[in-house]
C-alpha cells in the first residue's frame, strides 16, 4: 500500500481549530488502506506535533461496496491507541442502512428502505454478515452477526463534531438553514445545495465554519468553505484523509497497488 502526501495549502478564508485535526473519509468495507492510513498517520503525529493533543475524526460509511466491514469497524474502535489523541467517529448514509435494519438506535428498515440499500453495496454488507438476504436478514440475527461490541459503536456514533472553525459531518448541511438547526438527514445524506459553487460565494457561509465532509466522491479536494474527504476508494483505489493544523490543510492518500497498476497502464 503506497501512501502518498500533499504539500500544506493555507486555509482561504483562514480557519483554526485548538488543535490539529485529522478526519479520514468513506473507507466503505476496505480494512487495508485504513489500517495503512491509521499507522502513517500515528508516524505524522509521534514525529511532527512533539506531544501536541489532537482530533481524530472517522467521517462514516464504514460499510457497503466492500468485503470487510466488520475490520473496518474493529480498526475505528481501535483507533491510534495514542493518549494524545481524542477520537470521534460519525455515521454516514450506509452505516443508517445497516443501523435501520438491524433496528438501533429507534431507526427501522421501510421497503424502500431495503430497496435502495441493496442496490448501493447492502448486498455486500449483508453477505460479510453471513449470507443473508431480504427475506432472512430479521433484525435480531443482524444484531447477533454484528456482536455485542459492534451494536455498541453503531449505537454510539455521532451525527457531527465541532472543533473551532472547523465542523465535520458525514455528508454536509443545508446552507439555507441556520447550524443548530440542521436535521440529522441533511447531515448524512445533502449533497445539492450545500455543494453549489453559487451557494459558496454567498459571504459567510456556512456560518463561521469550515466543513469537512466525505459522502461525495467528486466533491473531494479544498474549497473556500468545504473540504472533501471522500476520493471514491471503494472505486479509485484511494483512500484519504485530511490533516488541518495552523491554518493549513494537507492530504494524505492510501493508494492500493491495483490504483498504481491502473495509473501505470494509463501511463
Amino acid at each position: 500500500m503506497r501512501i502518498s502526501v500533499t504539500e500544506f495549502t493555507p486555509l482561504d478564508p483562514l480557519r483554526s481549530a485548538p488543535e490539529p485535526v485529522f478526519a479520514i473519509g468513506d473507507v466503505h468495507g476496505h480494512p487495508e488502506p485504513l489500517s495503512a492510513l491509521l499507522t502513517h498517520l500515528g508516524r505524522v503525529i509521534d514525529a511532527e506535533l512533539a506531544g501536541r493533543s489532537a482530533q481524530l475524526v472517522f467521517l462514516g460509511d464504514y460499510v457497503d461496496r466492500g468485503p470487510d466491514p466488520l475490520g473496518v469497524f474493529s480498526l475505528v474502535r481501535d483507533g491510534l491507541g495514542r493518549a494524545q489523541v481524542s477520537e470521534t467517529a460519525l455515521i454516514g448514509n450506509h452505516d443508517w442502512f445497516l443501523i435501520a435494519a438491524a433496528e438501533l438506535r429507534g431507526e427501522r428498515m421501510e421497503m424502500e428502505d431495503w430497496d435502495v440499500w441493496l442496490r448501493n453495496g447492502g448486498r455486500d454488507t449483508l453477505g460479510a454478515l453471513g449470507e443473508f438476504n431480504y427475506s432472512t436478514a430479521r433484525p435480531d440475527r443482524l444484531r447477533g452477526a454484528l456482536g455485542p461490541e459492534n451494536v455498541s459503536f453503531l449505537e454510539g456514533l455521532s451525527y457531527s463534531t465541532r472543533f473551532g472553525d472547523l465542523l465535520c459531518v458525514h455528508a454536509g448541511v443545508d446552507p439555507t438553514e441556520p447550524l443548530q438547526a440542521q436535521r440529522k438527514h441533511d447531515l448524512m445524506w445533502i449533497r445539492e445545495p450545500f455543494l453549489e459553487p453559487a451557494m459558496q460565494r454567498q459571504g459567510e457561509w456556512p456560518p463561521g465554519v469550515l466543513v469537512v465532509h466525505g459522502h461525495t466522491p467528486s466533491a473531494w479536494g479544498l474549497h473556500p468553505h468545504r473540504i472533501g474527504v471522500d476520493t471514491g476508494g471503494f472505486a479509485t483505489g484511494v483512500f484519504t484523509a485530511v490533516e488541518i493544523r495552523d491554518g493549513a490543510a494537507r492530504f494524505h492518500h492510501a493508494v492500493t497497488p491495483e490504483a498504481d497498476e491502473a495509473r501505470r497502464a494509463r501511463d
